[in-house]
C-alpha cells in the first residue's frame, strides 16, 4: 500500500487510531469498514494526501476526465467519517453511504447501498437538482491504487487540447474563457496557454493576462476554480515565467487559504 499522506499538512489529521475507535465507528455507522482503509488509518488517521487526482469516465466539475481528492477522512469525533449521517441530511446525499472525502458540491463515499461489506467507492456531484453518482472503483484498495498526481492527468488534457486547438485562440477568447465561472473553459484556456512556448507568451503579451487572471481566480468564491488557479500557478511557474515579486504575491494568497496551502511547497 503506497504512502499517500502529505507530511507537512495536518488539517483533517486526527489522533492516532485505536481498536476502540474502529469498533465504535462500526457500531455507530452499522457497517463493516474495509480492512485496507483501517490499515491506511493505522499509518495516519486521516489528512491531506499527495496523490490528488482520480480518473472519471465522464466529465465532472473538476474536468473532462478526472476528479480531485484533497483529503481522506479518518475516524474521530470531529471531521471524520462519523459525520456521514449529518452530511447526508445536510446535502441531500444518498442514504447508506459513508462519506470519505469532499465538501459542498462534490463528495466521495463508501457505497453500502447494495452490500454490507467491501463497498465500492462512488463520487457524488451536487450541482444539479438531482445528484450525479459515478462509480469510481470496486473497492477502497482499487481506489487507492488509482490515485495519481495531478500532473499525469494534466498532461493528458494538454495533449487532447492541443489537438482541438490547432487554430490560435484570440486574445478576446482567452480573456473571456478565463473570466467565466466555467471550470472546463478555464482549464481549456490555461491548457492552450501552457502549450505555448515562453517566447510566444511574451511576444503575444499573454504573460500579463496569465498573471492577472491567476490572482483573480485565486480569489474566486468557487473552491474548484481557486484550486484550478493554484494548479496552473504551479505549472506556469515551472516554465520560469514569473518574477520573484509575483511569486511572493501568489504565495501570500495560497498561505491565507487553508485549502490551497498545500501548493506553497510546489511553488517554492
Amino acid at each position: 500500500m503506497k504512502n499517500i499522506w502529505q507530511k507537512d499538512n495536518h488539517f483533517y489529521t486526527l489522533e492516532p487510531l485505536t481498536p476502540n475507535l474502529v469498533t465504535q465507528a462500526a457500531e455507530r455507522l452499522k457497517v463493516k469498514l474495509p480492512d485496507s482503509y483501517i490499515q491506511l488509518l493505522n499509518k495516519q488517521n486521516g489528512g491531506h494526501i499527495k496523490y490528488t487526482t482520480y480518473p472519471a469516465n465522464e466529465p465532472t466539475i473538476w474536468g473532462e476526465n478526472h476528479i480531485q481528492v484533497e483529503h481522506l477522512l479518518g475516524i474521530g469525533e470531529k471531521d471524520s467519517i462519523l459525520d456521514s449521517h449529518y452530511l447526508i441530511q445536510e446535502w441531500g446525499l444518498p442514504k447508506d453511504i459513508v462519506i470519505l472525502s469532499g465538501e459542498g458540491e462534490s463528495w466521495i463515499a463508501f457505497d453500502y447501498r447494495n452490500t454490507e461489506e467491501n463497498p465500492p467507492i462512488i463520487y457524488i456531484e451536487c450541482e444539479s437538482e438531482e445528484n450525479k453518482v459515478l462509480k469510481l472503483a470496486n473497492s477502497f484498495e482499487e481506489f487507492l491504487n488509482g490515485l495519481s498526481l495531478y500532473e499525469d492527468i494534466h498532461q493528458e488534457l494538454i495533449d487532447d487540447t492541443n489537438e482541438e486547438n490547432q487554430q490560435s485562440w484570440s486574445t478576446e477568447a482567452i480573456v473571456k474563457a478565463l473570466s467565466s465561472n466555467n471550470n472546463e473553459e478555464i482549464v481549456q484556456a490555461f491548457n492552450y496557454l501552457h502549450a505555448l512556448k515562453k517566447k510566444q507568451l511574451i511576444e503575444l503579451k499573454y504573460l500579463t493576462i496569465i498573471e492577472n487572471k491567476i490572482i483573480e481566480l485565486l480569489g474566486n468564491s468557487n473552491e474548484q476554480i481557486r484550486e484550478i488557479a493554484a494548479l496552473y500557478a504551479v505549472h506556469f511557474n515551472e516554465k520560469r515565467l514569473f518574477s520573484p515579486d509575483y511569486i511572493e504575491q501568489i504565495l501570500k494568497v495560497l498561505r491565507e487559504d487553508e485549502n490551497l496551502a498545500v501548493y506553497v511547497g510546489m511553488i517554492l
